[in-house]
């Protein structure tokens, strides 16, 4: 699943998203995630052996990581394409395309209001954390 779709399907459902460099280690991406309040990350097959070890060096239980890990797999059966094989790591672990699975939201979160000029999306560079967006409308 492309990582740019996943970003419009959390932002519609109300969640608020930090966009990580899939070159960072462990340590880079353990920064970000605990000075940015995260408490899910979304990755692809290829960067779950980071993910694990960033979790692991934040104290949390294989168990505890595995409940915040949301794998984007390279399925696209939810939209009616072509099959993909799960990787053996990923056995186990929650995928994108299992929650698009579960059903559709009735309309997508609502941005008025105080929520209106809410943080939507927290972009660090290699310096910290760079600029906050804030959705309008």
């Amino acid at each position: 699943m492309s990582g740019s779709l996943t970003v419009v399907f959390v932002v519609a459902a109300g969640l608020r998203c930090t966009l990580a460099n899939s070159a960072y280690n462990a340590r880079e991406l353990e920064h970000q995630y605990s000075d940015s309040g995260a408490r899910l990350i979304f990755t692809s097959e290829e960067g779950l052996a980071v993910v694990r070890e960033t979790l692991q060096n934040l104290g949390l239980t294989d168990d505890q990581a595995d409940r915040q890990i949301v794998v984007l797999g390279s399925s696209l059966d939810w939209a009616g394409g072509p099959a993909a094989p799960r990787k053996a790591e990923a056995a186990g672990l929650l995928h994108m395309e299992d929650l698009l699975k579960l059903g559709s939201l009735i309309e997508e979160e609502k941005f008025d209001g105080r929520l209106a000029h809410e943080t939507v999306y927290l972009c660090y560079s290699s310096g910290g954390l760079h600029a906050k967006n804030v959705h309008e409308g």
